[in-house]
């Protein structure tokens, strides 16, 4: 800060007080304490709005006021570990879901509906295994066939087709690059039909 006496006309005498920002190598660095704890050398305070010069009478008095930021840390209170059995318990519940919806559908009469149908399309590796997944629900019963590009599928060496109540699978073994195609699943019962579909690309 700098003063200098500005004579008035009036015989009074006004104080200019200037505020310069101050230099950043003229201030002592901040040290600041990182997430573990460990003292570091932060960076030199600057302004994030300047000062601006103000004329006063002599003899008054002026406040400067301001507010320092900090910058936010990380915090890891809120952070939980995902644990193996964490991941069963909600895929669990969500099975147990789905088989609750299949249920309350099936108690009146109804034509098939996919409730889970497989991934429109999936990438998979050359000499990897593929499973594709659906659920559905119908009533009367449904009768289920999957078919490759049309071609309708056996089970053998190459594909297994089962079922765990109303889900249904698809297992291709051993894939190569003439495994990738549209895969469909058809649900047919005396109601009506409904179909999924699949598109697989071996990479």
């Amino acid at each position: 800060m700098s003063e200098a006496a500005i004579p008035e006309s009036s015989g009074a005498t006004r104080i200019k007080s200037k505020i310069t920002e101050l230099s950043a190598d003229k201030i002592p660095a901040v040290a600041e304490v990182d997430d573990h704890g460990k003292r570091v050398r932060g960076a030199a305070p600057k302004f994030i709005q300047g000062l601006q010069d103000v004329e006063l009478h002599e003899g008054e008095m002026a406040a400067v006021a301001g507010r320092t930021y900090r910058r936010k840390k990380r915090s890891h209170a809120k952070e939980f570990p995902v644990t193996a059995e964490a991941v069963q318990q909600k895929t669990t519940k969500t099975i147990e879901e789905i088989r609750h919806i299949i249920e309350s559908r099936n108690r009146s009469l109804c034509q098939p509906k996919f409730i889970v149908r497989p991934r429109s399309k999936k990438q998979i590796e050359e000499g990897k295994s593929l499973r594709l997944k659906t659920a559905i629900s119908a009533n009367p019963g449904c009768f289920i066939s999957w078919d490759k590009n049309g071609i309708v599928l056996e089970t053998g060496n190459k594909y297994s087709m089962h079922n765990d109540g109303d889900f249904y699978y698809l297992e291709i073994h051993r894939v190569n690059d003439t495994d990738s195609a549209f895969y469909n699943c058809t649900a047919t019962n005396s109601l009506g039909i409904a179909t999924a579909s699949s598109e697989v690309e071996v990479l």
